[in-house]
């Protein structure tokens, strides 16, 4: 039963939507689903938000908008009104529409992107990023209100909104917040000064000084004063992108100049604005649709903002870093040319819902952790099991390990190196991230345990001096914090780990990673910088690289060829020197590391030449700069990046998928791939995400596994069989989890998701998503079923010539349902039902511009031939018995075997027993566009029957042919049961064939009126309750194989 409690707390009140419902399987428990909240409602000035909600939740509201009649109806309302999916769409919809109504009217420089588009557009995201993630922080007191109102920057700015071109308020206030004071320690903020370059040269190339005194009405200390409570964050989020470039020239990618001519441009409209209309038609390919947008600052005020990311089983009503995903991935992708016209038309269908993110996370640490508690404990497989159950689980319940497994599990995790090597805007990093923090917690409440593995690493540093300075900074962490605090700084710092191709992507996972140790951190006035510790630099934890493309290393006997001392030491060095850079917090710490980074990076690229390397890769070594945030590294190596030379305990993630074709990859990319990787060489259909799959299981550690969501078709289509080959021959799939809806809005790919193991071997287990995302499992009476369909057959193209219909250029303007005129009958797949030709279109061959598909008239003119559908989730086949085109939603086969005919073809393909197999295995997107590919088809397990029963199973099909009575139609199931099952037939006194030997044969010259009344007799016949082909039939419901088949059990 649901509960609604109200607490008040002080001057705030806090309301909570408890929903408990019946346990699915076991009806004497109940499950915690899930709590809402509505938190800290100021009693006396309510955010705006918050008086919305309540609003929409009083009973004259809901009783207007659902009309509820009892409680549960009420509970029901409550759960619409209080659907944070609709709370983060809303927003989203807003944001999308603010973002197009920008992109027309901002500028940046153009010395690192010369396209216009791309660059306003990864620019224009990068400003919303930095200020959303001040709005978050807004919620923590660390930035004043009063730089974002309105009155006051009418007396701050002397051009505030003078006109709609006005624009200062974006350089004076927003850059000066951005580079001058969040990315500046409090005590060294003050103002660039102004001059020639003689005067000024000190401060040339200087990033995190104010600018803009001219801008301000007031002087430079009220200024400076606007902003002196701000502590200093660090991060690399604010590090400005105007950089100098190795001739000491600063190329321009943010814009924070006193040169007019290098200044971004963003109007003081776009913040301030006030609703108003705007045509978006052209973006959003709508037709006279009214869209309306308003100023920036206007959008995030009216919504609630909350620091604490949700969890599966607690959710506030608020913005929570996870839409950060949601928002941005779409954002991405709306200037992706492969995904901007989707993207636009959508709100979240690239971002992978919460509850796929926590249940790959859960399956990955899962085995990751209970192969090392059975390796190093002995503990049981099955007692492994149940205690990890308990322990990710969101209760209170204590964990059930003893001392010894606790440390192990640990260690486990401390040592644990987990990637995401298509890491978007970060969801399954923080999934990890939110997870393992859940399990420190319960396996080490006072953290007393985690903080000595910290203290215990930093004193195998060498360096004294550094040594005792992470000692005491370890301390620091973990006295003057939350408890989650030096969870997730550690945690975050050795084992977490992303790459994503676009930079942008990279910098909104680093984003939420800051806000998620920014919420444990106390705010102490006293304290220098406020008590808050600045943000680690996350560039040497994610990076901007293409994963798929490695250094090309010289090979010796199959080995990486040793490399001389010197590079060892150097490669040391660096791994250090890039650890160190985790912690570095000032400007000129972080500039030293960097500068000390290229030179190392440069000596040990001259020392791979030397040793054997091709120039061209070790130049790549040398290019590779993790600190510049515009760029993209066109190859990925963790031991370069990472340095990390033993693999990924756990790789897991969502990897894009993209058939790949000349046109939307480049020559290189095609052939590299192509030599590389195995499971595209002699594939059809070359998807990206099977060369993600064969590149993470690469990635690996010896006992590791991978985790990725991927279309539904990899098992079943033989398009993806070379990357199943490589996936069988290195580990074992240990679970498949498929869904009943499809995982991502308005798309027409299904998703399932694995988990593999690597290097070992084992059964799978199989799962299923329900309609609500809850999982159950999924029995597998089926796999041998499979098999016996399968024995003692001969594939279809073995016995079957198959071709796929044309397709047609403008085919609505040559092909049409009126035949005057037209030579030909056109058949499309919709023209098609079970058995037979149910419509027709018409055509000219000669007017047809045939682009695809089968071209040549002799095999359309061929006949009979048997039609079958290409989309759809069941087989759906219909006899042909005259010329006709076929279109590309057909497939068309006729038998080459002397011992079989087509009517003998069509009432196996046209069975439920091949409809099953069709299902179990070929059908792809079942959640959306279904279809079965032509590689699938011709693998479609024929029997081929001996001569008594082909005469009397081609007599049945002549009759199901003429009338389509479902009792012949159940006989022709019942009787190719008999062919692929004949002991199970046998055994249950279920053959009918024996008792139907008085047929009899429509002859040809009879009348459709003889044959008709001849098939109805032969109907009343045998469909009589008490004849014995009627009794043996009901006999085959106590056949558990057909029971499966048929969906009854």
């Amino acid at each position: 039963m649901p509960v609604m409690i109200l607490f008040k707390h002080g001057q705030y009140l806090t309301l909570a939507v408890i929903n408990r419902r019946q346990h699915k399987r076991d009806e004497n428990k109940d499950v915690l689903e899930k709590i809402t909240l509505i938190k800290d409602i100021r009693i006396e000035n309510p955010h705006r938000a918050h008086v919305e909600i309540l609003f929409d939740l009083s009973f004259d509201e809901l009783q207007s908008n659902y009309g509820f009649t009892n409680f549960v109806e009420l509970h029901n309302a409550w759960q619409k009104t209080l659907d944070t999916k609709e709370l983060n769409k809303r927003f989203y919809l807003e944001l999308s529409n603010w973002y197009f109504w920008a992109m027309k009217h901002v500028s940046f420089p153009d010395d690192v992107e010369k396209d216009e588009s791309i660059r306003n557009a990864t620019s224009l995201i990068r400003l919303i990023t930095r200020i959303i993630f001040i709005w978050f922080i807004k919620e923590k007191s660390l930035v004043p209100d009063v730089l974002f109102d309105h009155r006051e920057m009418g007396r701050i700015l002397k051009a505030f909104e003078k006109n709609k071109k006005s624009d200062s308020y974006y350089r004076a206030i927003l850059q000066n917040l951005f580079f001058g004071t969040l990315n500046q320690q409090m005590n060294e903020r003050g103002f660039a000064r102004d001059g020639s370059f003689l005067e000024n040269k000190n401060n040339y190339g200087v990033k995190n000084l104010f600018r803009y005194a001219g801008d301000f009405a007031i002087g430079e200390k009220e200024v400076l004063s606007l902003f002196k409570d701000i502590p200093f964050l660090n991060g690399g989020l604010f590090d400005c992108l105007d950089k100098e470039n190795d001739e000491d020239k600063v190329v321009y990618g943010d814009g924070f100049s006193r040169n007019p001519k290098k200044q971004a441009v963003v109007p003081d409209n776009l913040f301030f604005g006030e609703e108003i209309e705007c045509d978006l038609n052209a973006i959003y390919g709508t037709k006279n649709k009214r869209y309306k947008v308003k100023g920036l600052f206007n959008i995030l005020s009216a919504y609630k903002f909350t620091v604490a990311e949700n969890t599966p089983v607690e959710e506030e009503i608020a913005l929570d870093p996870e839409l950060l995903g949601r928002v941005f991935e779409n954002l991405l992708a709306s200037y992706n040319p492969e995904t901007q016209t989707t993207a636009r038309k959508q709100t979240g269908s690239f971002y992978t819902p919460r509850e796929i993110v926590n249940y790959m996370v859960d399956e990955s640490l899962k085995a990751y952790l209970q192969q090392k508690l059975e390796d190093e404990t002995g503990i049981k497989p099955e007692d492994a099991e149940a205690g990890l159950d308990i322990l990710f689980s969101y209760t209170e319940k204590e964990h059930a390990f003893s001392e010894r497994e606790t440390k192990t599990l640990i260690t486990a995790i401390d040592n644990c190196k987990i990637l995401d090597p298509a890491c978007g805007s970060g969801a399954f990093p923080m999934g990890v991230l939110h997870k393992l923090v859940h399990i420190l917690h319960k396996l080490d409440p006072q953290n007393e345990k985690w903080k000595e593995r910290q203290i215990s690493r930093a004193r195998q540093l060498d360096d004294p001096a550094i040594r005792e300075k992470t000692i005491e900074d370890i301390e620091a962490a973990f006295a003057s914090n939350e408890l989650d605090y030096g969870r997730k700084l550690y945690l975050i710092e050795n084992c977490i780990y992303g790459v994503d191709i676009q930079p942008i992507a990279v910098q909104i996972a680093k984003l939420r990673f800051f806000i998620s140790l920014i919420v444990d951190q106390k705010k102490q006035p006293e304290k220098n910088n406020l008590g808050i510790r600045s943000l680690p630099n996350l560039e040497t934890k994610f990076v901007a690289a293409n994963t798929l493309i490695g250094l090309d290393k010289p090979q010796t006997g199959g080995q990486i060829s040793f490399k001389n001392p010197e590079i060892e030491r150097l490669e040391e060095e660096l791994k250090a020197l890039r650890h160190q850079y985790f912690n570095a917090r000032t400007r000129r710490e972080k500039l030293a590391c960097q500068r000390k980074d290229r030179d190392l990076r440069k000596k040990i690229s001259n020392l791979l030449e030397k040793d054997g390397w091709n120039k061209d890769s070790a130049s790549q070594v040398a290019a590779f700069d993790p600190y510049d945030q515009n760029a993209s590294s066109p190859f990925f190596d963790p031991e370069w990046m990472f340095g990390l030379r033993d693999g990924f305990d756990v790789v897991l993630g969502n990897p894009p998928y993209k058939i790949l074709t000349r046109n939307n990859t480049t020559a290189f990319e095609l052939e590299y791939f192509t030599k590389k990787y195995k499971s595209i060489k002699s594939s059809y259909s070359k998807n990206l995400f099977t060369l993600f799959i064969e590149n993470a299981i690469g990635l690996l550690s010896r006992a590791a596994n991978l985790s990725f969501i991927v279309p539904e078709g990899l098992f079943k289509t033989r398009s993806y069989s070379g990357c199943v080959e490589e996936i069988e021959k290195n580990g074992y799939i240990k679970s498949i989890a498929t869904f009943t809806n499809y995982v991502f809005e308005n798309t027409i790919t299904g998703n399932l998701i694995f988990v593999f193991i690597n290097n070992k071997k084992g059964p799978t287990l199989n799962y299923n998503f329900d309609e609500e995302l809850e999982i159950g499992t999924v029995e597998q009476k089926g796999t041998s079923i499979l098999r016996q369909i399968e024995s003692e057959t001969k594939p279809l193209s073995t016995v079957a010539y198959l071709f796929k219909g044309m397709v047609v250029k403008d085919r609505d303007l040559v092909v049409s349902n009126n035949s005057k005129g037209k030579n030909d009958v056109f058949l499309l797949g919709k023209n098609i039902s079970k058995w037979s030709i149910e419509s027709k279109f018409y055509a000219n061959y000669e007017d047809l511009e045939i682009i695809g598909g089968t071209k040549k008239l002799e095999k359309h003119n061929h006949y009979p031939r048997i039609l079958i559908r290409r989309t759809g989730d069941t087989l759906c086949c219909a006899y042909l018995n005259e010329k006709a085109l076929t279109e590309s939603t057909l497939y068309s086969c006729w038998s080459i075997s002397a011992k079989i005919s087509n009517k003998y073809l069509i009432g196996l393909l046209n069975s439920k027993l091949l409809d099953y197999y069709s299902k179990s295995l070929f059908i792809t997107n079942q959640q959306a566009f279904p279809q079965i590919l032509m590689t699938d088809l011709e693998l479609l397990p024929i029997k081929i029957a001996n001569t008594d029963f082909l005469s009397k199973f081609v007599k049945l099909i002549d009759y199901i042919l003429y009338s389509k009575y479902s009792f012949i139609e159940r006989l022709i199931d019942t009787m190719v049961y008999k062919l692929y099952f004949p002991n199970q037939i046998r055994a249950a006194d279920a053959d009918v064939l024996k008792h139907l030997n008085d047929l009899p044969e429509l002859k040809e010259d009879w009348t459709d009126e003889k044959k008709l009344k001849v098939i109805e007799e032969v109907y009343k016949k045998l469909s009589d309750p008490n004849h014995p082909v009627s009794i043996a039939m009901a006999k085959m419901d106590t056949i558990e194989e057909i029971r499966i088949i048929e969906g009854k059990q």
